[in-house]
């Protein structure tokens, strides 16, 4: 067998980090951007999650649609990015949508009479929560907002809900996935990445986590008398971000995924409206997550080239990385048979 490891553990990790991992995230509710991003009637936002161009739209009536960003008549993509539109105007023949995917105007096709709602856009399955939009490519049900009973009435004491995105810093990340979600969940790391940044204050030894239910991990930092503390929360499978206290800031790594060896990263940083005007105090953040975050980039360089290798396997995880244990539980119990 060329030396291959070939034990479970090594073997559900690739599956799940693999195409099959790929399916379960169609699969789920996944979280794409923050209301306030786009709060007014025709905003919206253009993506490619999992090699599907998708668009975010919002309708007079306050609502998101979410839409199939390919022109129905010679697949071009309409939109581009993020902007404010009274219509979705294909920019290859002029083939013209409303707000809601509904084709409104076709030109010059009119010996083709029946060009009405067969040449809609398709939908998808779009809810907002806790200022959170999320979106799923299949699958049928409503938003499983039951999952995380225990964790939204703190969301709520704090308002996040209402919380506005003052910045951003954008990153492509050549890599898996799930490694981010992984490096984001567990502060073992601060005693060798972040020695300088986070270790003095936060030490890899003092971090744990809480007891949570099986839908979501919630890791916890010591008080530091002058930088307060933080708290990182991941709803799997996608969703991680940190509450910093005593500030009402939270850091959200916006993660798109485009493919098993690619994503979009784009880390936010939102605030309590009462801060988004302060200008200093967004420059700074924006400087220290920065730093914090191109410290692990290396890191996430180095791991995806281990996970190439025919021997690469998960060794035993310490007590400090309880939240990936409950992100990969979560992950294999969703692989199919096999």
């Amino acid at each position: 067998m060329g030396g291959q490891i070939l034990d479970s553990a090594a073997d559900h990790y690739r599956r799940m980090t693999g195409p099959e991992g790929l399916d379960i995230l169609r699969r789920e509710w996944l979280a794409i951007a923050r209301s306030s991003d786009m709060p007014n009637a025709g905003d919206y936002l253009s993506f490619d999650m999992l090699s599907e161009p998708v668009a975010l739209v919002r309708q007079a009536d306050g609502s998101v649609a979410g839409l199939s960003n390919v022109c129905r008549h010679r697949m071009a993509t309409l939109l581009e990015g993020s902007g404010n539109a009274r219509t979705l105007v294909c920019p290859y023949h002029r083939w013209t949508y409303a707000l809601d995917g509904r084709l409104v105007a076709a030109p010059c096709m009119k010996e083709h009479r029946t060009l009405t709602e067969s040449q809609s856009l398709p939908r998808f399955d779009v809810a907002e929560w806790q200022g959170w939009i999320f979106i799923r490519l299949e699958g049928e049900g409503p938003f499983p907002v039951h999952r995380f009973d225990a964790l939204e009435p703190r969301l709520d004491e704090r308002g996040i809900g209402s919380w506005v995105t003052a910045a951003w810093i954008d990153y492509p990340s050549p890599w898996n996935w799930a490694l981010m979600i992984e490096n984001f969940s567990e502060s073992y790391h601060h005693l060798a990445v972040h020695m300088e940044t986070l270790q003095p204050f936060w030490p890899a030894a003092a971090t744990y986590a809480a007891n949570t239910s099986a839908n979501y991990a919630e890791l916890r930092h010591p008080v530091h008398p002058q930088q307060g503390t933080f708290t990182v929360f991941t709803l799997f499978p996608l969703l991680a971000f940190t509450i910093q206290d005593p500030l009402p800031i939270v850091v959200w790594p916006r993660i798109i995924v485009r493919d098993g060896g690619y994503f979009d990263l784009r880390m936010h940083i939102i605030v309590d409206p009462s801060l988004a005007g302060d200008a200093s105090l967004i420059e700074e953040l924006r400087t220290v997550i920065d730093r914090i975050h191109r410290e692990d980039i290396p890191l996430m360089e180095r791991a995806w080239r281990g996970m190439q290798s025919q021997f690469a396997g998960l060794g035993p995880l310490s007590h400090l990385e309880r939240p990936l244990e409950l992100f990969h539980n979560y992950m294999v119990e969703r692989l199919p048979p096999g």
